[in-house]
């Protein structure tokens, strides 16, 4: 290695190491998490009944943000029933290499995902869950977000019902 040395930009939490071995080889590294989010239809609050067929959570991901031109691009953003656990290396490649989680689709086009749960392929659970959907990047760097879906399945109850003179119904829950 003829010199190193590493950039970082606090402000816009990038950095990256470059390693130069001879004037014509230099390896960039990647170490900035991909940035994911929810649209601003998916962070409301969501209930759904018991009977709701399919449910879409949408956002934006993105793995190069302004002048951040060193990002090796996103390969998966994956969903999960439970916060995988372990240590960092572990959860990186789980993300990287694992077959299981609900894939989301990405379109590189705009930065979107979009995550369909149904239960006809049992992702849409029949009881509130937390979802926790990873964003990973062809090097391994990853970010996470949680989604929340509420499920009603409680039919609800007439409490009483009241005819008034003029033959009109009032019924309290």
């Amino acid at each position: 290695i003829k010199n190193t040395f590493e950039l970082k930009n606090a402000r816009h939490k990038w950095s990256f190491k470059k390693y130069v071995f001879d004037p014509s080889v230099i390896i960039l590294i990647d170490e900035k998490k991909p940035d994911i989010e929810l649209s601003l239809e998916s962070k409301k609050e969501s209930w759904i009944s018991g009977e709701t067929p399919s449910y879409e959570v949408t956002g934006n991901v993105v793995d190069s943000k302004g002048d951040d031109i060193l990002a090796s691009g996103l390969k998966r953003d994956v969903a999960y029933t439970e916060e995988l656990a372990g240590e960092e290396e572990e959860i990186s490649d789980k993300l990287l290499n694992g077959t299981d989680g609900i894939e989301a689709i990405i379109n590189a086009d705009n930065n979107s995902f979009l995550l369909k749960l149904s239960k006809e392929d049992n992702t849409l659970c029949t009881e509130t869950t937390t979802y926790y959907i990873y964003a990973v990047d062809y090097a391994g760097n990853y970010n996470k977000i949680t989604k929340t879906i509420k499920v009603d399945s409680t039919c609800p109850t007439i409490e009483s019902v009241v005819v008034e003179k003029n033959g009109l119904c009032s019924f309290f829950f």
